[in-house]
């Protein structure tokens, strides 16, 4: 279950240790990519009870850079953490944002536009708006009697204000009442808070001696409770029949229903139990307060191991795989018209007890930590491992070793969480790091050592041209299976299963029959779907005999080998152990053919004999237009081919060994057929070779 998962991520979090500093970066919303907007204008009142005086400033928490591209300057704007941690805040995932929603910690608010246009208009409206969010916030009581003083503060402090005219008039509105009573005390001037636990809010307003420090771990205390009453709206047990649904615990439990993660809110009424009111859905789903904890760290963590998936990767993805022209026209599709597909890579403890050990849990976290990017570490170590290659997500597993005391999930969705509207696509579960990087490692090592091939179909130019693709596993399985395999294919790879090679020689077939019918026109994509061909088929033999738990089907040999062994076989007539090479041998066997007919008749002998009248590549079409009518053509034509009858010879014989199996696997006959036929070029490219043209449609494709 999703919500179990995400309560074992949090759990290392929740077992203490950490900082309050580090707990509010991972709880709040202060690290957010939005955050810096609201950290631009942060409006603090500061109110004390003792001389009641107030006041009320604007302060920046954001740090402005002027960097240099070229000719160009741009402005880079970086959050103050130090100064965000002293006042927390969430920002509103659904609903209206405008309107006060869930529990307050501290009474710190985000404040918008509207906002700013009614607080200038009437001081009533800062009153509503201060009133409507004190009955949501941890001990707002005691402010109530001051909320007429501050909203005609506040009302004129906005009316006497403006902000850059370039910026939203968006922020943070802090209510910072120095009665000792909230978390922020004053301190002289120079005070040095403690580092995690201490910070300074602002210098005082009111008195240029002292200073205002807040205490963040009554900070995280209060924020921790008004998490626990979110929880609490939607229902609360005690007693001995309280049960946690994940941990057993009893004694107190609050429902699983609320903000602490927005896929299971009340506003999907997919999972709710419709016979319970609002007020006692506890009694669906309840949780005790650590494992509530443990959910909101969990979700929160999640969120920010989330990634939208690449848009070239989500073409393929959508894709149909088995229309070269479909996937054109996916291709070209507007962008807006594509999902946005999000993907998230979780790494879970195996069992509780490891996380027992503090530094164990420590280096857990730090792992995390460096995943949500929080630390700026370089990965450039040998055991990072860079999860772009396995899932499309720009992610880095940092420090993979051989302990397997943690699995990863892997999860894939699309739609609107805000909206509760989610399309979850896939799970992937139980994934041992080190297999992950093995699969990494072996997909790179198929690349690497696929240059020669690349370059012999592709040219030296364009031998990384279709790098990005073949550097991305589900783009590889997408093409290899199909779209609707693509997740389960992913699954089984990173779980050591073993794949059909049936199912991805049926796909190359398909794309290879359509190109057919334009042979000439489209032999660049042809030669592009020999390559994938190609490599795929290496990956998979590799896969199989590496990391698979299943053998190996045996493929027909190396490209090169095949290579070798057609150019002796003037002295040596060959022996075909299956279709495969039948079908790569005869591919050679005719291109090497054509190349001698061009030069007499000045025409393509594939197109103009053997793929003639609608014909398609088929074993039986091979056999019959093309081998048995090769002399025929050749002597009529004054074509020397005495080099190639023993070749020829060793053909008719295996088309006769090989008739059942030639019946049976077409496809693969077909795919190795157009591999034989592409690869018998020339080690450079000479002037007079034909099929060096490439067209220009053949150059957009892949």
């Amino acid at each position: 279950m999703l919500i179990e998962s995400l309560i074992r991520l949090g759990k290392p979090f929740v077992s203490g240790g950490l900082a309050p500093a580090m707990i509010l970066d991972q709880v709040s919303d202060i690290r957010e990519q939005n955050a810096k907007t609201f950290l631009s204008h942060v409006v603090i009142v500061e109110a004390d009870p003792e001389t009641k005086a107030v006041a009320v400033e604007w302060v920046r928490w954001v740090q402005v850079h002027i960097e240099r591209e070229g000719k160009k300057t741009k402005e880079i704007t970086y959050p103050d953490y130090e100064h965000a941690r002293t006042a927390p805040f969430v920002v509103p995932a659904g609903g209206a944002p405008t309107n006060a929603q869930g529990r307050y910690g501290i009474p710190t608010y985000i404040f918008y536009e509207k906002h700013v246009d009614a607080f200038r208009k009437d001081s009533v409206e800062v009153e509503n708006f201060l009133r409507n969010r004190l009955k949501r916030t941890k001990d707002g009581d005691f402010l109530v009697p001051l909320v007429d003083e501050l909203s005609q503060r506040i009302h004129e402090f906005f009316k006497a204000t403006e902000f850059p005219a370039k910026e939203k008039a968006i922020g943070l509105l802090v209510l910072a009442i120095m009665d000792g009573r909230g978390t922020y005390r004053y301190e002289p001037q120079g005070y040095a808070p403690r580092t995690g636990w201490e910070g300074i809010l602002t210098p005082s307003f009111l008195d240029p001696n002292r200073v205002i420090v807040a205490d963040l771990e009554r900070t995280v205390d209060r924020f921790w409770e008004s998490k626990i009453a979110e929880g609490e709206e939607k229902g609360r047990l005690s007693g001995d029949d309280a049960v946690c649904a994940f941990c057993g615990a009893t004694g107190e439990v609050i429902s699983a229903y609320s903000k602490a993660w927005n896929w299971f809110t009340t506003t999907w009424v997919g999972p709710l139990a419709t016979e319970l009111p609002q007020d006692r859905l506890v009694e669906g789903v309840a949780l005790c307060p650590d494992c509530y904890k443990a959910l909101t760290y969990g979700s929160r963590v999640f969120d920010r191991l989330t990634r939208p998936m690449p848009l070239s990767l989500a073409r393929e993805i959508f894709a149909p795989a088995s229309s070269p022209s479909g996937i054109k026209q996916q291709r070209m599709r507007n962008a807006a018209d594509i999902p946005t597909v999000y993907g998230g890579v979780l790494p879970l403890p195996v069992l509780d007890e490891w996380l027992v050990d503090p530094d164990e849990r420590k280096a857990f976290i730090q792992k995390m930590s460096k995943m949500m990017g929080q630390d700026q570490a370089v990965f450039e170590s040998s055991r990072d491992l860079h999860l772009k290659t396995l899932t499309g997500l720009e992610m880095w597993l940092p420090d993979v070793d051989e302990s397997q005391e943690y699995r990863l999930m892997i999860l894939y969705y699309s739609g609107d969480p805000s909206r509760a509207d989610i399309h979850l696509r896939a799970v992937i579960e139980d994934v041992i790091p080190s297999m992950a990087k093995s699969v990494n490692d072996l997909v790179r090592e198929v690349y690497e050592e696929s240059e020669p091939l690349r370059e012999r179909l592709l040219g030296p130019d364009l031998v990384d041209r279709m790098k990005e693709f073949f550097l991305s596993l589900p783009g590889l399985l997408t093409k290899a299976y199909g779209p609707a395999h693509v997740w389960m294919t992913l699954a089984s790879v990173l779980h050591g299963r073993p794949l059909s090679r049936r199912r991805f020689v049926e796909l190359a077939a398909a794309r290879l029959r359509e190109l057919t019918s334009q042979y000439t026109q489209k032999l660049f994509d042809i030669r592009q779907e020999v390559l994938f061909d190609l490599v795929f088929s290496d990956f998979l033999q590799r896969y199989s005999a590496k990391l698979a738990a299943k053998g190996a089907e045996v493929p027909m040999r190396p490209w090169p080998e095949m290579l070798e062994l057609l150019k002796g076989s003037v002295d040596h007539p060959p022996v075909w152990k299956d279709v495969e090479e039948l079908g790569f041998a005869s591919g050679y066997l005719l291109r090497e053919f054509g190349k001698r007919y061009f030069l007499k008749a000045n025409k393509d002998y594939l197109e103009s004999r053997v793929i003639t009248f609608g014909n398609q590549v088929t074993p039986e079409v091979i056999l019959k237009y093309g081998l048995m009518n090769l002399r025929t053509h050749a002597a009529r034509h004054h074509i020397s081919v005495w080099d190639l009858e023993k070749l020829l010879g060793s053909l008719m014989a295996g088309f006769l060994e090989h008739k059942e199996g030639l019946r049976r696997d077409s496809d693969a006959f077909l795919a190795a057929f157009w591999a034989g036929y592409c690869l018998n070029r020339p080690d450079k490219k000479t002037a007079g070779d034909e099929d060096d043209e490439v067209s220009e449609e053949g150059k957009t494709a892949m």
